[in-house]
């Protein structure tokens, strides 16, 4: 109920309202109706891509375990992997609804470090990258979170991997384990296809926010 005063205090009405018909679309047409858990429909091309296969995950930047989630479908279809989430506020809804995931509540990048977290009232917008932070929106906090080398977190293979870091997930692939894990399927946010298509990877498939790679070689 907070968030919600906030909210008002913080947005415009036309805002608001804009907001609230996205969030009752999403809900009714592309969770209940297409089945899709993902921002633009990633998961069911990826799901395609897979067909009837069952394997592991790792999603770097989770966010919920079920709204805008690029694996909470896979989750469904018996899949099962590791969730990484540096918000400590969304630790007991991960537990909660998909207690099969292994659920690490840090930052990941190319050492292990502590850094600032900005956190947003709209929390897909939290990040630790001062640089991407969205001035039309306002922080409501700065908190010290662990970060871990992804080396050191990532220690055997999934078939997918996602990743939505607000400004990460260039660093990320840069310092990826890649003798440990060579994902078949990458779904990413940030411009990487320089990085991914010199180690086999071609894009397979574009939405509006995020690349979908596949591994050739």
């Amino acid at each position: 109920m907070k968030n919600f005063f906030e909210l008002i205090a913080n947005y415009d009405i036309s805002t608001l309202l804009k907001a609230g018909i996205f969030e009752i679309h999403r809900k009714i047409w592309r969770e209940l109706i297409k089945g899709s858990y993902s921002q633009n429909y990633e998961d069911l091309i990826i799901d395609k891509y897979f067909g009837k296969k069952i394997g592991s995950y790792v999603e770097i930047g989770a966010y919920h375990p079920t709204r805008l989630s690029n694996t909470y479908l896979f989750y469904k279809k018996g899949w099962r992997g590791t969730v990484i989430e540096p918000n400590p506020e969304v630790r007991n809804k991960f537990t909660e609804i998909r207690s099969g995931d292994k659920f690490l509540s840090i930052g990941v990048a190319d050492k292990n470090n502590y850094l600032k977290y900005y956190k947003f009232l709209i929390p897909a917008l939290n990040t630790f990258s001062k640089k991407n932070i969205n001035k039309n929106h306002k922080i409501i906090g700065v908190e010290n979170v662990e970060i871990k080398n992804v080396k050191d977190v990532i220690n055997k293979y999934y078939d997918y991997l996602s990743i939505d870091t607000e400004g990460f997930d260039k660093l990320i692939l840069k310092n990826w384990p890649w003798k440990i894990c060579k994902p078949k399927i990458i779904c990413v946010e940030g411009e990487t296809k320089s990085i991914l298509t010199k180690i086999g990877y071609r894009v397979f498939a574009k939405t509006k926010d995020n690349t979908i790679f596949v591994f050739e070689k």
